[in-house]
């Protein structure tokens, strides 16, 4: 299962990579182009909000702070007892996460667009190339 996942980040990752690429390039309509920067933006302060001051308690001894990626969780035995912190390689690296989390509806959506509009470009150029082969005969 954690392979399935690390599989799932590094795919998510590719394509935030690959729809940023194509935001930049002059293949994109500037609407497009400026819709996807703008939804960047949001999901850069989104994340920000929810990976930084965004805290919940999943059960009376479990605090996490961060979400959907917690940066850090605490856990304590009962009431009484301390707060003890667990603290992996999430500290770092929960913001980009939950960045391409964030990012991936958009991204896939930007993707998804210019290779609808570039299939139904091909389909309109093929169909013009037909007509005025008809027309010389």
């Amino acid at each position: 299962m954690a392979l399935f996942i690390i599989a799932a980040f590094l795919v998510a990752l590719v394509a935030v990579i690959a729809a940023m690429i194509k935001a930049t390039s002059n293949s994109t309509s500037k609407v497009l182009r400026l819709s996807y920067w703008s939804w960047f933006v949001v999901a850069a302060g989104a994340c920000i909000f929810t990976t930084f001051n965004y805290n919940y308690y999943s059960n009376s001894n479990t605090r996490f702070y961060g979400w959907p990626i917690p940066s850090v969780v605490f856990q304590r035995d009962d009431a009484e007892s301390p707060w003890l912190d667990f603290v992996g390689p999430t500290s770092f690296l929960a913001y980009p996460m939950n960045l391409i989390l964030f990012l991936i509806v958009p991204s896939v959506a930007l993707l998804a667009w210019s290779r609808f509009k570039r299939s139904s470009d091909n389909q309109e150029a093929e169909q013009v190339g037909d007509g005025n082969a008809d027309e010389r005969v």
